[in-house]
């Protein structure tokens, strides 16, 4: 996309002459089709029922229930919460000094926080991908997601 919209530019608008692409979108979703076949399919299902049989759902009680809330006030369900500059630069040095990314030091803080709200010391989040692995991909513009589930084990003694 960034190269198409750098061209078009350099061509003060005119996108006549750029080249047709290699592949749609609609060819993505023949791969992806072609991939999950009934076989491979029912394989993956079975794979992830084996991986979070044990699993236990969260449990945020009461408290957390949101089945009590009052339906005609949807502000109820909604928590606003703005970093400060201050915090948000802590964060962005603390990752650094762990040698991370911003966003895995973020997940940890939230996997934290689900686990002293649930007393449960496994926690298992899903959380998007870009599934852009073919190379013809990579230009394109489109929406190409998988999610990705996480399973982590929180240990008190080490946080």
């Amino acid at each position: 996309f960034i190269h198409d919209l750098q061209t078009i530019y350099e061509m003060n608008g005119n996108s006549d002459e750029l080249l047709p692409l290699k592949i749609q979108y609609k060819d993505y979703s023949e791969w992806q089709r072609d991939f999950l076949d009934n076989e491979k399919k029912e394989k993956l299902l079975l794979y992830w029922k084996e991986k979070l049989n044990s699993f236990e759902t969260l449990n945020l009680g009461n408290k957390y229930d949101y089945n009590n809330l009052d339906d005609s006030n949807y502000e109820e369900r909604c928590i606003k919460y703005r970093l400060t500059l201050k915090t948000s630069e802590g964060l962005k040095l603390q990752s650094k000094k762990l040698n991370t990314t911003l966003y895995n030091v973020l997940l940890s803080g939230f996997t934290f926080m689900l686990s002293l709200f649930t007393n449960q010391t496994e926690i298992i989040v899903g959380t998007p991908m870009a599934n852009r692995n073919k190379p013809e991909t990579i230009d394109m513009i489109g929406f190409f997601v998988n999610m990705v589930t996480l399973k982590i084990n929180i240990n008190m003694e080490e946080t």
